[in-house]
């Protein structure tokens, strides 16, 4: 949902994806990528399924790894699963995972 929020060049959808405290933040991060005219090629690397790869960690976060095309690290974004109030997986509060990390 994220990255087709960001697909349609809809920042304020894809910064809701982000822990709260982060929103803002990266709301100015990809405004300031549409300002630069580098959106298609950010949108061209992130949805390219080939150049990825990810990784479930132990403290239930989750890391996936974006790569261009010469093979170099050009993105990684920390999903975290979604708790309850009691900060366990259970019965989780919803089932939208939040970055943590872009």
């Amino acid at each position: 949902m994220f990255l087709q929020a960001l697909k349609t060049k809809n920042i304020d959808l894809a910064s809701k994806y982000f822990i709260l405290d982060k929103q803002e933040e990266y709301k100015q991060f990809f405004t300031d990528i549409k300002n630069n005219n580098k959106w298609d090629e950010m949108i061209k690397d992130l949805f390219n399924s080939e150049n990825q790869e990810g990784e479930m960690k132990e403290n239930n976060t989750y890391v996936i790894r974006v790569f261009n095309t010469e093979n170099y690290l050009i993105a990684q974004a920390v999903l975290k699963m979604p708790m309850n109030i009691t900060g366990t997986e259970k019965d989780p509060v919803s089932n939208i995972w939040k970055i943590i990390e872009f």
